[in-house]
C-alpha cells in the first residue's frame, strides 16, 4: 500500500494535469459502463420472457432518461443503447490510455534528461 500511495504522489506531484485527465476519463468511462450494465437486466429479461416491451427499468436515472425522451424500452432500442455504452466506454478508455501513454513517454523523457544532466 505504501508503494502505491508513493506512486501516486510522484504522479499528482510531478505530473498533475495528466493525472487528473486520466482520473477523470477513467471515473466517465465506469459511469457510462453502469449505464450500460443498468441496460442489460431488462434487454434480458425481454429475450428471456419473449415481451415486446417492459415498462420500466430497475435503475432510475436511465428509467426517467429514457421515458424523458419517449423512447420505448424494447429489445431494440435497448440493443442499440448498450452498444452505444460499449462504444462510448471504449472510445473514453482508449483517450485515457493514449494519455497515459503519453504521459509515460513524458516521465521518461524527464527521467533521461535529468540524468544526461547529472552526469
Amino acid at each position: 500500500m505504501k508503494s502505491i500511495s508513493r506512486t501516486l504522489d510522484f504522479y499528482f506531484r510531478y505530473y498533475p494535469k495528466s493525472t487528473v485527465i486520466v482520473i477523470a476519463l477513467l471515473f466517465v468511462s465506469g459511469l457510462v459502463e453502469a449505464f450500460g450494465v443498468a441496460a442489460f437486466l431488462p434487454f434480458l429479461q425481454i429475450f428471456v420472457q419473449g415481451q415486446d416491451q417492459v415498462a420500466s427499468i430497475p435503475y432510475e436515472p436511465l428509467d426517467r432518461f429514457l421515458k424523458q425522451q419517449g423512447i420505448a424500452i424494447n429489445f431494440v432500442t435497448l440493443s442499440i443503447f448498450i452498444c452505444l455504452m460499449i462504444l462510448g466506454k471504449s472510445l473514453v478508455l482508449w483517450v485515457a490510455m493514449r494519455k497515459v501513454g503519453r504521459t509515460v513517454a513524458q516521465i521518461s523523457t524527464d527521467f533521461r534528461d535529468n540524468y544526461l544532466k547529472s552526469l
